[in-house]
């Protein structure tokens, strides 16, 4: 049987998913976001006035989650919503209900590999090359941000729009958690590097300063990794170091 999502369809889909959080709100959070990036499905799938309302209101529902994992679900709905046409589904509960049950872990994987990993991995090399290249650093922050989630949400659209239901086992923080890992190693190395060209301008006094302070953090990631030592603790040691350097400096 010939496809009534077409591959144009989707690229179409892709593309307004940039506009997901255009009208985000505390009652239903992404969910119109979620349904406008749909219309192009709605159109193949829903040919007269009764089936777009109801697909509509499918859509409207409450729907959370990072708005670049979103294209899975994208993906996987508009596969779904085919296949309830094709098989006359009586209702549309399945499809409801794993919009919801996706909702939580696409969040924590979102937010983990790109708010806490990439943005965070990007900003410092701009902040390296801005410190020898100058405004050079903004183009090379948005290409080296930008490309790697452009490709994520192309690649997880037509992932779930292949997979559908069985997307759910790709979907598991522990799966994509020694992506995190790697990632926040390289986090760290750039960090180090950030630092190393930072004291190349700073004078003698303030460069002991900054390797004080990157010894302090060192042994404070290290302590709380441990186990050993609570946050208020540390936090209340690092406190009484920083107050006792600051007596000895003056």
């Amino acid at each position: 049987m010939r496809a009534l999502v077409r591959k144009s369809d989707l690229w179409r889909v892709w593309w307004r998913s940039f506009f997901i959080q255009g009208s985000w709100n505390f009652e239903r959070m992404l969910a119109l976001g979620f349904c406008f990036a749909l219309i192009p499905v709605a159109k193949r799938v829903a040919r007269n006035d009764q089936r777009r309302v109801a697909f509509l209101q499918r859509h409207l529902q409450f729907f959370n989650t990072h708005p670049f994992t979103a294209l899975l679900v994208l993906g996987a709905v508009a596969k779904l919503e085919q296949s309830a046409l094709r098989q006359k589904w009586q209702e549309d509960r399945p499809i409801r209900l794993f919009k919801e049950r996706l909702c939580g872990p696409l969040g924590a994987i979102g937010d983990t590999l790109f708010w806490a990993r990439a943005k965070p991995i990007a900003a410092m090399i701009g902040v390296i090359v801005a410190m020898h290249a100058g405004w050079w650093a903004v183009p090379l922050f948005l290409v080296v941000y930008n490309l790697p989630h452009l490709w994520f949400r192309a690649h997880a659209l037509f992932q779930g729009f292949r997979e559908g239901f069985d997307v759910v086992r790709r979907i598991s923080v522990r799966r994509f958690q020694p992506l995190a890992d790697r990632l926040a190693l390289a986090g760290a190395a750039v960090l180090g590097v950030v630092m190393a060209s930072s004291l190349r301008w700073l004078g003698p006094p303030r460069a002991v300063s900054m390797g004080m302070c990157a010894g302090c953090a060192l042994i404070s990631c290290l302590a709380l990794r441990s186990g050993k030592v609570s946050l208020p603790a540390l936090m209340v040691g690092l406190l009484v170091v920083g107050v006792l350097v600051g007596v000895a400096a003056s």
